[in-house]
Formats: structure tokens, C-alpha cells, sequence
């Protein structure tokens, strides 16, 4: 079986399917959103502000970080493609399984990948780049802001790059983000994506943050001259004041999350579940699940295509591992109600 890089490709499939292979919020975009969207589209005839001057205040603000040390990008996927093509970065550790995109972009630039293990106290000698998801997609795994502190002082020559595109998802969100460190750590690079806590990936919003003004003037030049759209500036800048929104989204994704857990433990062919602090949890069925829960027009994630994802359970093959995201009550009892005949067949 071939399996997919990314979740979320509902165009492949024939008819309307109820989509759990992409970790998007549940609640949908908020309104302001999809109205400042809309506001952006309105003034399109005009060419985006290249330098997203009002988003990067308004990002600055939030964060508390200097404008200087923001860089925007078309979704953090590009934003890693842009710090793998800084030339003086040859070797890069990776922790599997992660984000395909991290090996991707490593391996297009010919950069040398090296496995590491959780253990951050424990990184091999002479890493240029150190990828980290953190919660780390699929399995969930999280380092704690001291444990990462401590690996980017000891190794001062690695550039760390921390991708907290779940983090928003998460009840301890303000102890893990190392936004408030990067100050005092320069090889430190933080990613934050948009796309999932505000259900916007349609429009494409990453950003980056460094306090290394080299590593943000070469992913700068990395990218296209104009590499944000007018929509997505206007959506970027609105909902960095949606606070009250992630607030009513941890709640949701939290009580919804306990309630996917539960109805998996019931059900005699899961093998092992990983649930995620975030709104995705990874498990491994007995039975084939892909195809049977399509039939009932609902999309899962195969996760036998996340390299090294054998290395979770050497008892457990990589084609029994799948990753469901949280989403509505309603939408999450339709699946456990689908898992449900699935283990009747």
C-alpha cells in the first residue's frame, strides 16, 4: 500500500467523507477570521504588503518578541524547506517518527539525517540541525522547556528548530512554548502555524521566530518576494486576538479527547493507543481500518507511511498504526460508532 505524505486529501475521494486524517480544529474557523479573509480578498486587486507589516505587529505584540525576529512564510511547511536550504547546514537529527517534512526538506538539500532518541541529554556529536515536533506529530511525544534549554546550551553550534504547531492545543501551552527563551537562545528557532488551532489551512499562514538575524535574513531570501496573499495576512492578524477561541478549543479538544481514548479501550482489536496533550491520537489495530471506516465515508490516517513509526513497538507493524484527530462530539460518536461495526465484521 502507498501512503499518503499528508492527511486532509478529501479531493481523492469520491463523494462527501467526514475528514480525521488532518489534525485541524474542530470549531471550524472563527467568524472574525473568515471575515477578514473575505476583507482580504476584497482588496486584492492590489499586491500584498511584502513585508506583512500589520501582522508582524500584531504578531510582536502577542508573542512578545521583537518585529525583527519574525519571519512569515506560506505555512511552516515552507518554512522548513527554507532553514534546510541554509547552506552551512549539512548533518540533521531527527527524532522518528515526526513530520515527513522534516526528513523531506532535509533529504532535497542532500543534507546527512541522523536518528536520535528522546533523550536530549543524549544527541550525537556535530548535528548542524536538530528537528523537534513538540507535541511531536504522530506519537505525541513532548519535551519539557528545561530539557530543551539544557540540549541548546550544551550543543551551541546545533541549531534546534521547535515546531509548536500543536502546542496551542494543549492545557500546559505557556510552560512548554520556548518563545520566552529564545532571547537568551539564539540556536534556537521556534515554528507557529496557524493552520491547525485556527482551522485555516486552506489559507497557508507559518511563522518563524530566531533571535539569530542571520538564520531570518537567509529564510528570508529563501522565500518569494511576495509569500503571503492578502486573506491570509488579514486571517493571520485577526486571529492573533482570537484568545477566548483557543481557550474554548483546549476545553473542547481535552473533554473530546478523554471521550476518543475511552472508546478506543473498549475495542478488542486496538493493540496500543498514544494519545496526544494535542488534538490527534495514534493507535494500532489488529484489523485493517483504512478502507472499512472509508466505506462509511470517513477518512483516517494510515500512519505506516511516518518513517521509523516500527520503532514505537518492534511487535506491531508499521501497517497497523493509524492517527485519527479530535473533532466535534457528534463527528467523534460517528466514528466510534463506525470502529464499532467495524470490530462486528
Amino acid at each position: 500500500m502507498v501512503y499518503e505524505a499528508h492527511g486532509g486529501d478529501i479531493w481523492s475521494e469520491v463523494g462527501p467523507v467526514l475528514d480525521f486524517s488532518a489534525n485541524i480544529n474542530p470549531l471550524g474557523m472563527p467568524d472574525a477570521v473568515t471575515e477578514a479573509a473575505i476583507r482580504g480578498v476584497t482588496e486584492s486587486t492590489h499586491y500584498p504588503d511584502p513585508k506583512a507589516r500589520e501582522l508582524t505587529r500584531a504578531f510582536s505584540a502577542t508573542f512578545g518578541v521583537p518585529e525583527n525576529t519574525v519571519v512569515f512564510g506560506n505555512g511552516a511547511s515552507e518554512l522548513i524547506r527554507a532553514i534546510t536550504d541554509i547552506p552551512q547546514l549539512l548533518t540533521c537529527g531527527l527524532y522518528q517518527p515526526s513530520f515527513s517534512e522534516y526528513e523531506e526538506a532535509a533529504k532535497q538539500t542532500g543534507m546527512i539525517l541522523v536518528p536520535i532518541s528522546p533523550d536530549l541529554s543524549n544527541l550525537p556529536a556535530g548535528l548542524d540541525l536538530v528537528f523537534l515536533g513538540n507535541p511531536n506529530n504522530p506519537d505525541g511525544r513532548v519535551w519539557g522547556r528545561e530539557e530543551m534549554r539544557k540540549a541548546a546550551l550544551a550543543n551551541p553550534k546545533t541549531t534546534f528548530v521547535i515546531d509548536e504547531s500543536f502546542l496551542p492545543f494543549c492545557e500546559d501551552a505557556r510552560s512548554r512554548t520556548m518563545v520566552p527563551c529564545l532571547s537568551d537562545l539564539p540556536n534556537v528557532v521556534v515554528l507557529v502555524s496557524f493552520t491547525k488551532i485556527f482551522a485555516m489551512p486552506g489559507l497557508r499562514l507559518g511563522a518563524l521566530v530566531s533571535f539569530d538575524r542571520d538564520l531570518t535574513n537567509q529564510v528570508r531570501s529563501f522565500l518569494q518576494p511576495w509569500p503571503l496573499s492578502l486573506p491570509s495576512m488579514e486571517a493571520g492578524t485577526q486571529a492573533l486576538s482570537e484568545r477566548e477561541f483557543v481557550e474554548r478549543t483546549v476545553r473542547v479538544v481535552s473533554s473530546e479527547r478523554s471521550y476518543l481514548v475511552s472508546a478506543l479501550s473498549s475495542l478488542p482489536f486496538v493493540q496500543r493507543i498514544l494519545p496526544s496533550p494535542a488534538n490527534f491520537i495514534l493507535f494500532a489495530s489488529s484489523v485493517e481500518m483504512y478502507e472499512p471506516l472509508l466505506s462509511q465515508g470517513i477518512l483516517i490516517r494510515h500512519a505506516g507511511g511516518f518513517p521509523g513509526i516500527e520503532g514505537l513497538d518492534p511487535s506491531i507493524p508499521a501497517s497497523s498504526w493509524y492517527r485519527i484527530a479530535v473533532r466535534t462530539h457528534g463527528e467523534n460518536k460517528r466514528l466510534t460508532e463506525a470502529l464499532a461495526s467495524v470490530s462486528l465484521r
